[in-house]
């Protein structure tokens, strides 16, 4: 199974303070504001317009040194479509979008977790290799390539995970 690790202590505010583009106040807002609704981060800052999707991107890349694609230059592979269903696709925000022997490429809009990493590979029956693209793309690509029918219980069933 690969392991995804940070590349750097820094978290993301961090990272996007040193690139200028928030501030230590701006932090501490979407801290504060994630302790109290649980909302991702990045989600917080999206939301409130102050970073870009991009700007989020490229952080993650440097926090995980994980390759940045865009999706829209890529051809996803049309066999891929059935490996996952839509609503694992939309629920941990990634799209497999080609294979190699047995590694899956998948573009993810952020980073698993280890158990959440280890259940897609069990499924895929593949190594996961996953690169970061921004959610619009992600989003864009699945209303394109991957739409289905699978419920969400059938989607709990299938990774057998209590937090879906």
């Amino acid at each position: 199974m690969v392991r995804i690790t940070r590349a750097t202590r820094k978290k993301l505010g961090e990272i996007l303070m040193e690139a200028d583009l928030l501030t230590p106040e701006q932090v501490a807002r979407v801290i504060k504001e994630q302790k109290e609704t649980g909302e991702l981060f990045g989600d917080i800052l999206l939301r409130l317009g102050l970073v870009s999707e991009q700007d989020i991107a490229l952080a993650l890349v440097t926090q995980f040194r994980l390759p940045f694609i865009f999706l829209r230059n890529v051809d996803v592979d049309p066999d891929l479509h059935g490996i996952f269903p839509e609503a694992v696709l939309r629920k941990y925000q990634f799209v497999p979008f080609d294979r190699i022997g047995n590694i899956l490429l998948v573009a993810s809009a952020g980073v698993f977790n280890s158990d959440v990493l280890e259940e897609l590979e069990g499924v895929s029956g593949c190594t996961l290799s996953v690169y970061i693209a921004t959610i619009s793309e992600i989003k864009s690509t699945i209303d394109e390539h991957f739409r289905d029918e699978t419920s969400f219980s059938e989607m709990g069933e299938l990774l057998g995970l209590g937090g879906l």
